[in-house]
């Protein structure tokens, strides 16, 4: 699969699979009533008014991506197990502000991350 055809919606979506995932999904919904929850704000610098949310997918992955991984590699087995996962909220069209959620710990320890532009692999201190 070549990097332009991953964002591409629409070709071969097995649209079955997507919907009984979605259904078969309580647990997701439990862990969310489960959490307490806190909202965590990021403003891209760079987010053309006049078009519309062509970034969304790439910066939706990154975002939880890097939230797993920082997640995975900064917390014992324990609590990675317990802890919940990032949630979004709200993107603001073509204000290039994203809205999520998730518990207060793992977003301190993420926003430090970004704050800071840390690299992960450089240790985690927080």
């Amino acid at each position: 699969m070549s990097r332009v055809s991953e964002y591409w919606i629409g070709e071969n979506v097995d649209y079955e699979d997507i919907w009984a995932a979605y259904e078969s999904g309580d647990g997701y919904v439990h862990k969310y009533h489960s959490m307490r929850v806190h909202l965590l704000r990021i403003t891209l610098r760079e987010q053309p008014r006049e078009l519309p949310l062509f970034n969304f997918e790439a910066v939706y992955k990154t975002i939880k991506g890097y939230y797993h991984d920082l997640k995975k590699a900064c917390l014992t087995r324990e609590e990675y197990e317990a802890a919940g996962p990032l949630f979004i909220y709200q993107v603001n069209r073509s204000s290039g502000v994203w809205d999520f959620l998730g518990e207060i710990r793992q977003l301190l320890m993420f926003g430090t991350s970004l704050a800071d532009e840390k690299v992960m692999g450089r240790g985690c201190q927080i």
